[in-house]
């Protein structure tokens, strides 16, 4: 938008560009959280695990 070049954005488009950005970063995290949820949800020490260790 402040550039003056022919490959900026045009101060109308403005608001629809960062809303789709905005829009696509939200569905990233999502489809991420999806897809490995393992890696997003923190780990637990399961019950056998507490079991298993030396008292």
């Amino acid at each position: 938008m402040f550039s003056d070049t022919f490959a900026g954005i045009a101060p109308a488009s403005v608001p629809g560009f960062l809303a789709a950005q905005i829009i696509g970063g939200v569905l990233a995290v999502a489809a991420a959280a999806w897809w490995f949820p393992r890696s997003v949800v923190p780990s637990t020490v399961e019950p056998s695990d507490q079991e298993m260790a030396p008292s």
